[in-house]
């Protein structure tokens, strides 16, 4: 979008923001939001409820029964299809950064421009965050572990740390993969979720693992791994800013988020620990609501501006809120493991 800056540049005219502006700098607000958040694109997405409903409903059909056979003249009975509803709350975010008058905010001077990217980190690391402390805690909760010969153990309850005794192996990818397939939890192969990466097809569809940034060499040098880089270069896609590379004999490519944490060992008074959290999961795995989806707004109020919070416009801001909410749509197609580094 090409932008006079000039016919709008408040230190020489003097006039009140332009529509074109307001609109430019809202547009890249939700542009970087949305191509930088490591777990969007992974979301089945629904645009913000109409009516200032505090409440979002996603669909979930349910699974047919196996085929029965079939008598010589007689129809089948037939299946009718059913579906049940997943609803979570809305909530809003947000936050303003102010300037004094002594530095002038305008739509041209640096001060603006820093302090709208450094909201635009903001918005996608509280996207991730908030995606993370759901995605995090699903029923499904194991355990990377010496003991069985799977390397995961599926008796973990979360409580103890001292049942955490190994960091991810390839043994233990697989069969935690093979779970996923045996849930029938779908493989993600819509390559328009991240459109605004690349229009190509990826290396493979699959599952995705979200890891800690602290666990990103013991990933990589694990044997399987293939790194972003090594891609083929005719058909490689990127699903999400975070990937960095992939397993492609299992079928599982492998996402970096910053919002990881630490596991507390509820069994140790509470004391953090060493292991971290893997999050493995499917398509239509969880839901957020859709960025595009008229569920954010930015701000942006020069210097000169007054208002009844400040009638002397000695103070600029720049704002941004946005609606969100994540919840989980089907246990079966996601799985945390803890595991050591």
């Amino acid at each position: 979008m090409a932008v006079n800056y000039k016919a709008f540049d408040q230190e020489k005219t003097g006039l009140a923001p332009s529509v074109e502006v307001k609109d430019f700098y809202s547009r890249e607000m939700l542009y970087v939001a949305r191509n930088n958040t490591v777990l969007y694109p992974f979301a089945s997405r629904k645009a913000l409820p109409a009516g200032n409903s505090k409440t979002i409903r996603w669909l979930r059909d349910n699974t047919l029964e196996n085929l029965g056979e079939l008598e010589e003249m007689t129809p089948p009975v037939g299946q009718t299809p059913t579906e049940d509803s997943v609803i979570t709350s809305v909530k809003l975010y947000g936050d303003i950064v102010k300037v004094s008058d002594e530095v002038q905010l305008t739509y041209k001077n640096d001060q603006l421009k820093r302090w709208q990217r450094e909201l635009q980190k903001a918005v996608y690391q509280t996207k991730d965050a908030l995606a993370e402390s759901v995605l995090t805690t699903p029923s499904n909760l194991w355990a990377f572990s010496t003991t069985p010969d799977s390397d995961v153990d599926t008796t973990y309850d979360g409580s103890t740390y001292s049942d955490i005794t190994s960091a991810p192996t390839p043994t233990g990818l697989k069969y935690v993969v093979q779970q996923l397939r045996n849930n029938l939890a779908p493989e993600i192969t819509d390559t328009s979720m991240t459109s605004d990466l690349t229009n190509t097809q990826g290396i493979f569809s699959g599952y995705v693992m979200v890891i800690p940034r602290q666990a990103w060499s013991t990933i990589t040098g694990l044997t399987g791994f293939v790194g972003i880089q090594d891609y083929p270069k005719d058909n490689a896609i990127k699903w999400s800013s975070g990937e960095i590379g992939a397993f492609p004999e299992i079928g599982l490519r492998v996402v970096v988020s910053d919002n990881m944490e630490l596991i507390t060992d509820s069994a140790d008074s509470g004391t953090d620990t060493d292991a971290y959290p893997f999050v493995f999961m499917g398509e239509e795995a969880f839901g957020a609501v859709d960025i595009d989806g008229g569920s954010m707004k930015n701000y942006i109020h020069p210097v000169n501006e007054a208002d009844k919070s400040d009638p002397l416009a000695q103070m600029g801001i720049v704002g941004v809120k946005f609606w969100d909410a994540y919840t989980i749509l089907n246990q079966d197609f996601i799985v945390c493991v803890h595991g050591l580094l």
